[in-house]
């Protein structure tokens, strides 16, 4: 795990929380642990690549494989807060696996 080292505001981190549950969670694991069949979203560096997270997850530029768009669905501000809660979960998992 490399996540990025801004630490994001909780308030959004509680957001993305809530969103990853209703919108990732299914396919991508509970509390962001993928069982191995889909990317474990703590390891992608889409997290810090703005780019990236954005022609995936909002334009849908992984549709093929079947990660679906969710630009129109969430907008760029809810999609922000799902990636803040996934930097954060990030975070975590490094911090623990370091020992911290």
């Amino acid at each position: 795990l490399d996540p990025p080292k801004a630490v994001p505001p909780p308030e959004r981190v509680a957001r993305g929380a809530k969103l990853y549950s209703r919108y990732c969670g299914s396919c991508h694991g509970d509390a962001s642990y993928s069982g191995g069949l889909v990317p474990d979203l703590r390891h992608t560096r889409a997290l810090g690549d703005d780019a990236l997270w954005t022609a995936i997850v909002e334009k849908g530029a992984l549709q093929a494989s079947g990660m679906i768009a969710f630009g129109k669905a969430l907008g760029e501000d809810r999609l922000g807060d799902v990636r803040a809660y996934l930097v954060s979960r990030a975070q975590q998992s490094a911090a623990a696996e370091r020992g911290h």
